[in-house]
């Protein structure tokens, strides 16, 4: 089975953030050639052939050799193979010239293949030959004096780019049994942290001295913790559960939402009138009827109840645009909310009272500015919305939220889901620090996925009654990522453990998506939702005629939907022609200026309502405010510099 890299990349990109170079320096080795040599007394002669492709302003290559304690390393040459095939051969010294190199600590070496005044690199490929040798690697087995085992790596997991094509040729001399039984391997599109480790047992049949090694963690082959990638069948089962698991869900949600009616379509637009508006809509305080269509509560809301108070001549606005000190001309868009208190503060109840004492600090007249600024010098905050997100919150509650929820306790399967993959995963960590590059990145897209299906199936679907079946569809898209990132894991050779910890992981996700999606509001709950979603449709169709067929007294519900840039949209393009007569749906005479001489009218209206929900955002806050190592041998790093 093909592994393909390019999948691999592709996932890094989706779920971490880029923190490369500036210049965007990359590579990766198009062909790595290694043939080895097992000599009779032990040691084995290397010759590597590696073929760098280089992007961006690299010096040139490196090699990180790997050597244990008691082992020997033998350096013999390092070559470069120019256009005609031919070997060049690269001479030591002080890396300021090109074919030169150095050693810049015991086993590092660095080679210079560009200098810093030539241009950066575009795909350029250099082959060099490396020729070396390792003594003191071959592990006696307890059992019998003249079996010894070959545990080495080949390849290095210490680079920055895959391997595109992998070759090794291990042969023996005549001093072993196995002299005549070469081992070839091939492998393609090798990635980042994953090396090319080779087990084999050789019977010594000569007569040399075998020199040989000692694990410093005492491990054998008996015991070894190496990687191996997860059985083809393991693979399927694991990527059938997940797949399946995506296929019920996604089949259980639909049939949950579409019992509860939640597909129904909206009320027509040329159905809704004002008799409509007043059965559906304006029996309820603005503000409520904010918090209910989307099940938040925002600056929208807290605009809605001051621009509801004013209406009630209980507050009197007046808007007053920013000028620069000295010169006088006004700041186009900087306007200073004045509010004057007309009934007195015993009047007021519940969260009006809250916001009445925190917006008038000091007597009956306030403003934007004196309100910041007197929470500024005090250190403090002052969150409008959340004086009124409690009580909003009960209201909506109790006029869409099922009397029962039989999905109260569905968050405990996802929970178990996701610490047994987190569990399975620090294990993996632990036993297989060659995959820690898998794990972490597996790990991370397993935890952000759950996160992300929480926020989505709530704030993206759940909350919201338009639009429904779309979003619905919308969904699906985490679910399918998540199962392409499984089989992906599976083609770059995960082990059975890393794979099983993923599973789990995207398990949680999927479970915590559609659980999280299904409604837990009651019939008429749903019915409440789409009649305020419809309202939120007319009049935003509405707020594109020059004369709409709308009321001033409905202000505060624009407000309340979240209509205030379309308001203020409005009253540029027609505030000042507004006032007109117009014939509502219902034949009664009406006309909108934006919400009368209250709030400024005609094109003061739209700034009147960005100030106010500006408020309605909160006073000033202050800081007073709520890589792999093994027990084999070989292995190392390589790359560029």
């Amino acid at each position: 089975m093909a592994r393909n890299f390019f999948f691999f990349l592709l996932l890094v990109q989706l779920f971490t953030a880029s923190t490369g170079h500036g210049e965007n320096r990359r590579l990766f080795w198009d062909n790595f050639t290694v043939k080895a040599q097992l000599t009779d007394d032990g040691r084995l002669q290397i010759q590597e052939e590696q073929t760098l492709v280089f992007f961006g302003s690299w010096n040139g290559g490196e090699r990180i050799f790997s050597v244990h304690p008691g082992q020997q390393f033998l350096f013999h040459a390092l070559y470069r193979r120019d256009s005609n095939g031919n070997l060049v051969k690269l001479q030591q010294g002080n890396l300021s010239r090109v074919d030169q190199y150095k050693w810049t600590s015991d086993h590092t070496l660095r080679w210079r293949s560009r200098l810093p005044s030539d241009a950066p690199f575009s795909g350029q490929a250099i082959t060099y030959l490396l020729e070396y040798s390792l003594s003191a690697i071959l592990i006696p087995q307890e059992n019998n004096t003249d079996i010894y085992l070959l545990d080495h790596d080949f390849a290095f997991a210490r680079r920055s780019g895959k391997i595109r094509h992998f070759l090794l040729e291990l042969s023996a001399d005549t001093g072993w049994k196995e002299a005549g039984r070469p081992l070839i391997i091939k492998k393609d599109n090798i990635p980042p942290g994953r090396s090319v480790i080779v087990k084999r047992r050789y019977t010594h049949t000569g007569e040399k001295p075998v020199s040989t090694f000692s694990p410093p963690t005492g491990r054998t082959q008996g015991n070894s913790l190496s990687i191996s990638p997860a059985p083809g069948w393991v693979i399927l089962i694991l990527n059938t559960l997940l797949v399946s698991l995506a296929v019920l869900m996604s089949i259980s949600f639909f049939r949950h939402e579409r019992q509860a009616g939640r597909f129904l379509p909206l009320t027509p637009l040329s159905t809704i009138d004002e008799q409509w508006l007043d059965k559906h809509v304006f029996h309820l305080l603005p503000e409520t009827v904010g918090a209910t269509w989307d099940k938040s509560t925002t600056s929208h809301e807290v605009a809605a109840v001051l621009a509801r108070l004013v209406l009630e001549k209980k507050l009197k606005s007046r808007l007053k645009q920013e000028r620069l000190p000295f010169l006088g001309w006004r700041i186009p868009g900087a306007f200073n909310l004045h509010l004057e208190l007309l009934v007195p503060r015993n009047s007021f109840s519940g969260y009006e009272e809250e916001l009445i004492n925190g917006f008038f600090i000091d007597g009956d007249t306030t403003n934007t500015k004196k309100i910041r600024k007197y929470y500024k010098k005090r250190g403090t905050v002052f969150a409008p919305d959340k004086k009124i997100k409690g009580p909003l919150e009960k209201r909506v509650k109790t006029l869409t939220a099922a009397a029962a929820d039989p999905l109260r306790y569905r968050w405990l399967i996802p929970v178990a889901l996701a610490c047994a993959g987190f569990f399975l995963l620090l294990i993996n960590g632990f036993l297989h620090k060659e995959e820690m590059p898998f794990t972490i990145i597996g790990g991370q897209i397993g935890l952000v996925s759950v996160i992300i299906s929480a926020v989505i199936a709530t704030i993206g679907y759940r909350n919201h009654s338009d639009g429904v079946v779309k979003r619905a569809v919308l969904l699906h898209i985490l679910p399918v990522i998540l199962c392409l990132c499984s089989l992906v894991f599976g083609y770059l050779e995960g082990s059975t453990l890393l794979l099983s910890g993923l599973f789990f992981f995207y398990a949680a996700a999927i479970f915590t998506l559609f659980s999280t999606a299904k409604t837990r509001d009651s019939s008429a709950g749903i019915v409440v939702g789409r009649n305020l979603a419809s309202a939120r449709r007319f009049f935003e169709k509405e707020l594109k005629k020059a004369s709409p067929a709308l009321r001033d007294e409905w202000f505060p519900y624009l407000l309340a939907f979240g209509l205030g840039p379309r308001i203020d949209t409005w009253s540029k393009r027609f505030g000042n022609t507004a006032g007109r007569g117009v014939q509502t749906s219902s034949s009664s005479s009406s006309s909108f200026t934006g919400g009368g001489g209250s709030f400024g009218g005609g094109g003061a209206s739209g700034s009147w309502a960005a100030a106010a929900t500006s408020l309605g955002a909160g006073g000033s806050s202050s800081s007073s405010s709520s890589s792999s190592s093994s027990s084999s041998s070989g292995g190392g790093g390589g790359g560029g510099w």
